[in-house]
């Protein structure tokens, strides 16, 4: 069982880093190897258009639900706890939180 959080909210640092044969021995545990896969992920590395680089990533995961190298069980939710005198706090969704504009009145 394996967990993993992204730690930039692009879809890169989840389906490469996981799931492209370059992670084998890396953070692909499964050593799923696709090479149709593999050509989608590196070209929409050097994409900057938005849009075109969403159907790239859509087109990937079509491949990996098709080839279904891992079954996703669960997921977490992240729990938070505070006292209602802590303002300005956001909890990020990457669980990068920044605390700059936190404030204990």
């Amino acid at each position: 069982m394996l967990g993993w959080t992204g730690d930039n909210g692009d879809a890169d640092n989840f389906l490469y880093a996981l799931l492209d044969k370059d992670s084998i021995g890396s953070n692909n545990y499964t050593y799923y190897s696709n090479d149709e896969l593999h050509k989608i992920l590196v070209e929409a590395q050097t994409v900057s258009d938005e849009n075109k680089r969403n159907e790239l990533y859509k087109k990937a995961q079509e491949i990996i639900k098709e080839d279904a190298p891992w079954i996703p069980l669960v997921h977490s939710t992240p729990l938070l706890a505070g006292k209602a005198n802590i303002k300005g706090f956001n909890p990020h969704p990457t669980g990068s939180d920044k605390f700059t504009k936190v404030e204990i009145q």
